[in-house]
Formats: structure tokens, sequence, C-alpha cells
């Protein structure tokens, strides 16, 4: 499963943002950490690294970011 999400999230700038946010959720939950609802998902200065912010359990006071290569599917905090 977890090949499936980057397989579609390989060119994750043509993907709707809900779509974007979906695999990008599902991606995070796979590599261990929590991640109810993504806020946003942003670019970084390396190349197919993005930086996800999210929050870890539907409340604001939960906020967590971290950086998922969309090439290899590793999510990390940075």
């Amino acid at each position: 499963m977890k090949h499936a999400a980057i397989d579609l999230a390989t060119d994750i700038t043509a993907l709707t943002d809900v779509d974007r946010q979906s695999i990008t959720a599902e991606i995070i939950w796979l590599n261990g950490f929590r991640c109810g609802r993504v806020l946003a998902v942003l670019p970084t200065r390396r190349p197919n690294v993005w930086r996800v912010s999210c929050m870890q359990d539907g409340a604001m006071d939960a906020l967590a970011t971290y950086e998922m290569d969309v090439r290899t599917g590793v999510v990390s905090r940075p």
C-alpha cells in the first residue's frame, strides 16, 4: 500500500489539494507518525522533499511539522 501512495505522489504538484492532502496523510501514517488533518503541503529547496504541517489529533494545540520525501516515502521531523 505504501508504494501505491508514493507512485501517486511522485508528481504531487499535478494533484488536486484534496488528493494531495489525502495521500500525504496516508504516507505520514505509514511512517508511524500521527496526522489527523493536513493543513499545508509546501515545497522545500531540496528536490522531491515537501514540508507538511498537520494537526495530529484534530486539536489545534497538537500541530506537527514533517518533511516528506515523495520519491522514497520517508517522513521525518525537521
